[in-house]
């Protein structure tokens, strides 16, 4: 019988599971192990696009370039995300200074609005195509897709003037609670924290599809409002269309507008007849925490 002092031995000599030691080492960006890693388990399971396209990216990050391109062209016939294969090889053809073969690749990608994942490098960030303008304007393009809620002048920015932190007043200087508007998930939504005498949330994002702009209201009371809406010189306008808990018709009109200071005003109003009279809901001066109100 084994001692077991030799079995933890006899255990300790026996090699780990391949993929997963190759898995270890492309999540530490050890790209030349990764690399001599993957080729382990392509040659035992050729089928496993996912490994391919991997073995392609640490044979590109280890600057072999040219043994990246078969793997990741291999990663692509088995359907393992063709754009993103597609922007590798580009990557690859780049560094071999094989310009029009690296061109060809990105120029329908762009086409495709193909945005590369974070933590691949630009297309314009290798030496051997860095000073051509062809490159440039591809990465430019490409930054844009990436993270389009984040480029200054896109639809998504238009609600920038209500990000802050801020003490909320009345018309009569009365303070009725704070807000802290915030932008998250990429800059794709901007999140409304509301707290008085009830707590709320709102999620506002721009819906590229539907090219508006639409915000989900719930508060603590158990109130779900969903609006839609657009800009309007300058001012959010919002609009919502949906029955009272008793079912009578209800519509509402929200409109955000920016103030110099800067503060912001937020103006409610419903109709119960289709719109030929309104009444106020509320009407709310945004100012900066710490900063005394002053009116209109």
């Amino acid at each position: 019988m084994l001692s077991l002092a030799l079995l933890v031995a006899v255990v300790a000599t026996q090699p780990a599971d391949p993929l997963a030691a190759a898995n270890k080492a492309f999540a530490e960006r050890d790209w030349p192990r990764a690399a001599e890693l993957y080729r382990a388990v392509v040659q035992a399971h050729p089928e496993q696009a996912s490994s391919w396209a991997r073995l392609g990216r640490s044979l590109r990050e280890a600057g072999r370039a040219r043994e990246a391109l078969g793997a990741l062209q291999k990663a692509e016939q088995l359907g393992f995300y063709p754009p993103l294969m597609q922007y590798q090889r580009a990557l690859a053809h780049a560094h071999l200074g094989e310009k029009d073969a690296a061109l060809a690749l990105l120029r329908p990608l762009v086409e495709q609005q193909f945005g590369p994942p974070e933590g691949l490098p630009a297309v314009d960030g290798d030496p051997a195509v860095a000073g051509d303008a062809r490159f440039k304007e591809l990465a430019a393009r490409f930054a844009a897709l990436s993270v389009p809620c984040a480029q200054p002048g896109s639809p998504w920015r238009q609600l920038d003037f209500w990000v802050g932190a801020w003490d909320v007043y009345d018309r009569s200087g009365n303070r009725v609670g704070q807000s802290r508007i915030e932008r998250t998930l990429g800059d794709c939504v901007v999140l409304e924290n509301w707290k008085g005498t009830s707590e709320g949330k709102s999620w506002n994002t721009w819906n590229a599809a539907r090219k508006r702009w639409e915000q989900s209201w719930v508060d603590s009371t158990a109130t779900p409002i969903f609006f839609t809406g657009e800009l309007e010189k300058g001012v959010m306008v919002y609009h919502s269309d949906q029955p009272q808990p008793d079912g009578k018709p209800y519509q509402r009109r929200l409109t955000f507008t920016p103030l110099p200071g800067p503060r912001v005003r937020q103006f409610s109003q419903g109709t119960t007849d289709g719109g030929k009279t309104w009444s106020t809901e509320y009407d709310l001066i945004y100012v900066p925490q710490g900063v005394p109100f002053s009116a209109l």
